[in-house]
């Protein structure tokens, strides 16, 4: 119960990327988190990022996160896009970030 209590404060404090999950969202334990998130909605968004395989389980999964207060996202088809959608998502925070400080002039 501590352990969730810990998490339920996490995940209203801070984004959560959910990763690899594939049906652990199915689970008691985040069915649990994500009903509290509802409960207690916050401003913070929350992703899961997925391959595109299959669209209609995709379209599925992703109006039953949006739900939930999570936004699902495609990385590509094939594990192996990962990496690269990785790096371009870096660098896009980066530079956003270098923008909406002032750094960038």
């Amino acid at each position: 119960m501590f352990l969730q209590r810990e998490i339920q404060k996490l995940y209203e404090t801070k984004s959560f990327v959910f990763l690899g999950c594939g049906r652990t969202v199915d689970d008691t334990t985040f069915q649990a988190l994500f009903l509290e998130a509802v409960k207690h909605k916050s401003d913070l968004e929350h992703f899961m990022l997925v391959r595109r395989e299959d669209v209609g389980e995709f379209k599925k999964l992703r109006d039953n996160m949006l739900d939930k207060g999570i936004k699902v996202i495609s990385y590509g088809d094939e594990y192996a896009d990962l990496p690269e959608y990785f790096e371009r998502l870096a660098n896009e925070i980066c530079n956003r970030d270098v923008s909406t400080n002032g750094w960038g002039m």
